[in-house]
């Protein structure tokens, strides 16, 4: 297992971003490129669009919906750029789900597993949220969805293949069109992935060797 190298700077109340489930580093098992990135998204009642509650009170999280190209949820492949379908059928729950979502009343809330290790964040491991913002129009009988969606995942900025997670991801509508959607009916949502290495704002690093002295780098092995 890997814990991640950050950079802390003394006398501040910044901390490392994820935590796991204890509120420590995390510790983690790198993607291979390539790998396949499965997650999971949470899932609400459609009436109220309030979160859905196991018998221990914990959240809920389910897959994506199936597309019909793959028969399985929507995954990704780690750091390749890609374009594809994904058809999704609209079921009663689903349609009314995207009613809310559109909307705006809730988000479409998911989170990636910032290790690769099979089931890693119900172990306790950490995850990064990743949010798809849908858009269209709504009416009492039909939605206009939509359908085309850019993704941008960012990861650490290294070839160091030791360092293969995740730093953020969001998914959005970035389309001119829309298609109506009906219950009953599917929906082909054309995704554009695109892998980013992390960026820091212009400024963030200090030339000033007085600056620097206020910064110690942490860097965690096995």
């Amino acid at each position: 297992m890997k814990l991640l190298p950050f950079i802390l700077p003394l006398a501040s109340a910044i901390q490392w971003f994820p935590l796991d489930s204890k509120g420590e580093l995390p510790q983690y098992e790198p993607y291979a490129f390539g790998q396949e990135v499965a997650f999971d998204c949470i899932q609400r009642n459609i009436d109220t669009g309030e979160h859905k509650f196991d018998q221990q009170n914990k959240i809920i999280h389910g897959p994506f919906p199936k597309c019909e190209e793959t028969s399985k949820p929507l995954s990704f492949k780690y750091g390749v750029n890609e374009d594809f379908n994904c058809t999704i059928s609209f079921t009663d729950e689903l349609f009314h789900l995207f009613q809310l979502y559109l909307h705006e009343d809730v988000p479409f809330s998911c989170r990636l597993p910032l290790s690769s290790e099979v089931a890693s964040i119900e172990k306790g491991g950490a995850y990064v949220p990743f949010t798809f913002s849908f858009r269209g129009t709504l009416t009492d009988s039909h939605i206009d969805v939509d359908h085309s969606m850019n993704v941008l995942i960012t990861k650490p900025t290294t070839n160091d293949p030791e360092q293969n997670t995740f730093i953020s991801a969001i998914a959005y509508a970035s389309g001119t069109n829309t298609t109506r959607i009906v219950i009953g009916d599917k929906l082909t949502l054309n995704f554009a992935v695109r892998w980013l290495d992390s960026l820091q704002p212009v400024g963030y690093l200090q030339s000033d060797q007085s600056e620097v002295e206020k910064t110690q780098v942490f860097s965690f092995g096995r």
